[in-house]
């Protein structure tokens, strides 16, 4: 739940050039910032509670060509600046990720009690190396000995007083990553911190420690022996090939949503990419399958609300029977994940044959789709590889957004993470997986909220689910509600309150099970589940209010004991009829 950056250079950055790079891994979540520098010999540590924005005042227009900063998320010790990282010991400043199952002992051991200055388990290290360093000297063989004597997990960055040109690091059992640079080094706990900076890197494995300089950098194992490593050529955001601490790559990648999100937004708002102005535009049709059909259908409501231009929505698959009756002067948006859907690049052919101007939205640039259509908005999700697509999803709306002009949005990392993190759901999935049928109900963008919701519970659990607006359940649908039926509304409108509060009364009267996924205050009666959703200012619900239905999906698949990465009789990406 941390995160880690570094620069060593012969050149001079500004600290809030780290901290905006830090910025990318407000995903992670934390509640404390810092950053050090080691200038002419003497190290200047400087730290905030709160968001990284706060730490700002304080670095002014400063300047290093060796720096470290982290964010954490408290483990041991309390919220405040003694226990923010970084921690500086005599000559020595770390910054770490992880966790050191064997502080205790090292303080009684090393007869620490007295001199520490912090609650962290992560002061320990700055202590240890310290200590090594004054007893044998400045020196790798010293920071190995001191590492050696560390037990769990760790990624981390020193600066050494005497060796000011130089950061230290080492990897065991928590990412770190060395990004080649043209005048020097930059390290992270997370790839995507490079994006724009390097054109290769080198993943650490554990065990493997490095000293670096602006010019050179040298790599270690545990036992003080240089080893050699192949540098790998670095692909925007193509670094989800592991699952990493998680049980399937959909846990992961709904957990990578803050992540993926923030990223997005760093690019949208420096964004030098070419797209036209929707405004030019009398008509706006959005074409896709699937998840990215969902998301077209919330683009529809974004483009009609912000900009007052028609949008119409089309299943891609039907868009090929289908005669085009609409404005000259139309726009044509194809939504794909990997940009080689092949109902969706069929379509497009269709309206490029007859002349129509195209824009893309994929999350794979080098994909059919952006290279065929007049412009090409990318996705900054990350690589997805779960067949049932989330964090693509949010990103796209996100996407659509700034295409609209909309520049104002922020992304709550901390708000989202809590959000993904917490056990809200667990009860309901549990109802879930025991109805013969679950029905999500919603009205205008909630209800596609419910439609997303529903296809990812039927992706993943192969059970009966169905989607309808609220409205529509007296026409029909409530012949089949039942003791053993349960319901699901979502709610973040207040305007569309009377319809959700009829809609559960008639399922009840019916002995129908019902939950409700809101962000007003209901009373506790409302539904037999309620899960609450938080508000934020300038961050869309509709970017976030579809993750409990993910998590329901998730969490339903894990109880029935399903392979959530890989549902059966489907595949990532469809390129075939």
């Amino acid at each position: 739940m941390c995160g880690i950056f570094g620069i060593i250079s012969k050149h001079s950055y500004e600290l809030k050039q780290a901290l905006q790079r830090l910025e990318l891994l407000e995903y992670r979540g934390y509640d404390s910032v810092g950053i050090s520098t080691l200038d002419k010999n003497k190290l200047n540590v400087y730290k905030s509670v709160g968001y990284i924005k706060t730490l700002y005042d304080k670095i002014s227009s400063k300047k290093s060509k060796n720096i470290i900063c982290h964010t954490r998320w408290a483990t041991h010790g309390n919220i405040c600046e003694k226990n923010t990282h970084p921690h500086h010991i005599g000559k020595v400043c770390i910054v770490h990720n992880g966790i050191i199952d064997n502080y205790k002992d090292l303080i009684k051991s090393l007869n620490l009690k007295d001199k520490l200055i912090s609650d962290c388990d992560s002061e320990i290290i700055a202590q240890t190396i310290d200590r090594q360093f004054f007893i044998n000297g400045v020196s790798m063989s010293s920071f190995i000995d001191a590492i050696s004597l560390l037990e769990g997990s760790y990624a981390i960055l020193a600066q050494v007083q005497d060796c000011e040109k130089c950061i230290y690091g080492v990897k065991n059992k928590s990412p770190l990553y060395v990004g080649k640079m043209e005048a020097g080094y930059v390290f992270s706990s997370d790839l995507i911190a490079f994006q724009g900076l390097i054109k290769e890197y080198y993943e650490l494995n554990d065990g493997e420690c490095f000293i670096a300089n602006g010019q050179k950098i040298t790599f270690f194992n545990m036992y003080n022996i240089q080893i050699e490593k192949e540098s790998i050529e670095f692909k925007d955001f193509d670094y989800s090939s592991s699952k990493g601490e998680f049980g399937s790559f959909l846990e992961k990648e709904i957990n990578d949503i803050p992540q993926a999100l923030c990223n997005t937004l760093f690019h949208y708002k420096n964004s030098t990419h070419k797209i036209p102005d929707l405004k030019e535009y009398k008509q706006i049709h959005i074409i896709a399958c699937g998840t990215a059909y969902h998301s077209a259908c919330i683009g529809k409501y974004i483009i009609e609300n912000l900009l007052k231009i028609p949008c119409t929505c089309h299943i891609a698959s039907e868009f090929l029977f289908q005669e085009i009756l609409t404005d000259k002067n139309s726009l044509f948006i194809f939504i794909s994940q990997s940009g080689e859907t092949y109902d969706t690049l069929q379509a497009l052919l269709k309206v490029k044959d007859l002349g129509y101007k195209t824009l893309g939205i994929t999350n794979t640039t080098h994909s059919q789709l952006s290279k065929i259509c007049n412009y090409c908005l990318p996705i900054y999700a990350g690589k997805e590889v779960s067949v049932a697509s989330t964090k693509v999803y949010n990103c796209t709306i996100l996407a659509i957004y700034f295409l609209c002009k909309k520049k104002d949005i922020d992304i709550d990392a901390k708000l989202l993470t809590d959000l993904i993190k917490s056990n809200k759901e667990d009860e309901l999935a549990k109802e879930m997986c025991k109805s013969s049928t679950v029905i999500f109900i919603g009205k205008c963008e909630d209800y596609v909220s419910a439609m997303e919701g529903v296809l990812k519970y039927r992706e993943l659990t192969y059970r009966n689910a169905i989607s309808y607006p609220c409205g529509e359940l007296k026409h029909g649908t409530l012949s089949i509600i039942d003791k053993n039926t349960l319901s699901i509304a979502i709610l973040t409108q207040e305007k569309y309150a009377n319809s959700i509060f009829t809609a559960i009364n008639e399922i009840k009267t019916r002995n129908g099970k019902t939950a409700l996924i809101t962000t007003l205050d209901v009373p506790k009666d409302t539904a037999d589940y309620i899960i609450k959703l938080e508000r934020k200012k300038n961050m869309p619900i509709n970017l976030y209010s579809i993750i409990p239905f993910q998590k329901l999906a998730y969490k339903s698949c894990n109880i029935l004991n399903l392979n959530p990465d890989r549902p059966r009789n489907l595949a990532k990406s469809v390129t075939v009829q």
